[in-house]
């Protein structure tokens, strides 16, 4: 062991005479050392690590993740019961607005006559107006007829008064009779039906259900002239401006009587 460790210095084993023992020793722990060192730097020099760059070296904390509990919701009618408890009115929802390609959705030209006091007089500025008007609503009610024709031959105004006339009873009577799919052939999607008002008492306020009254309706009809099997069929009614309003509601008030004991009731 002491000449291996003599030939790392370069120093030929015969040119050194035999030692004391302690001297001996101490050669041998000088050359366990050396060793040692050599295999640190050995596995220093094949560390990958050595050659990597210093960042992923360096260690990171990791960003922390907060993790909320689920929100615990109140249901619908216990909603309802704290809003009802508040004094607070419920929101009604708002029904989103259709759309459909079947009929349109409005009346063009919702143009009527004046009849009756509703007429000027020609010598003032508003009866020029009405006049003015008329001729020009004449001139384009007979373009509309003329194109009409064009894809109906049969159309004729006289006799469309009175086919008007059969579907606006049978509408009315089907409507009566729950009958939707005869429904759907008399009215177009646009054509909405009135209710009928009554109080807090179940009394009728508005029209009567046995005394037929004179109603004085205008009402418009709809159908697709490009379609050759396409029909007449109710779409709208118009309200002229120049109309008497109606009557106003009849409100009716409930007054609290007098507070009755169990031997009176």
């Amino acid at each position: 062991m002491f000449h291996d460790s003599l030939r790392l210095f370069g120093i030929p084993s015969h040119s050194i005479s035999p030692l004391h023992p302690v001297v001996q020793s101490g050669a041998r722990n000088m050359a366990a050392s050396m060793r040692l060192n050599i295999a640190k730097g050995v596995t220093c020099l094949l560390n990958v690590a050595r050659f990597a760059p210093s960042c992923l070296v360096i260690p990171v904390r990791t960003k922390k993740r907060l993790r909320l509990p689920p929100r615990s919701y109140d249901s619908l009618e216990q909603q309802q019961k704290q809003l009802k408890a508040a004094g607070m009115m419920i929101p009604e929802e708002k029904m989103s607005q259709y759309i459909t390609i079947t009929c349109t959705s409005g009346i063009f030209d919702p143009y009527i006559p004046a009849e009756g006091d509703a007429r000027m007089s020609m010598l003032s500025k508003e009866g020029l107006l009405q006049r003015t008007e008329k001729l020009r609503q004449t001139a384009k009610s007979y373009t509309a007829i003329r194109k009409i024709r064009e894809s109906d031959p049969d159309f004729r105004i006289k006799t469309f008064g009175g086919k008007a006339q059969e579907i606006f009873i049978e509408a009315h009577n089907n409507l009566t009779n729950f009958n939707e799919e005869k429904l759907h052939t008399l009215v177009t999607e646009h054509c909405y039906p009135i209710l009928a008002i009554y109080d807090q008492f179940g009394r009728l306020m508005y029209g009567s259900e046995q005394i037929p009254k004179d109603v004085l309706e205008y009402v418009v009809f709809e159908r697709h002239l490009l379609h050759r099997t396409g029909q007449w069929r109710l779409h709208d009614k118009i309200v002229p401006s120049w109309a008497p309003p109606k009557d106003p509601l009849i409100k009716t008030v409930m007054i609290p009587g007098p507070t009755l004991t169990p031997s009176e009731a």
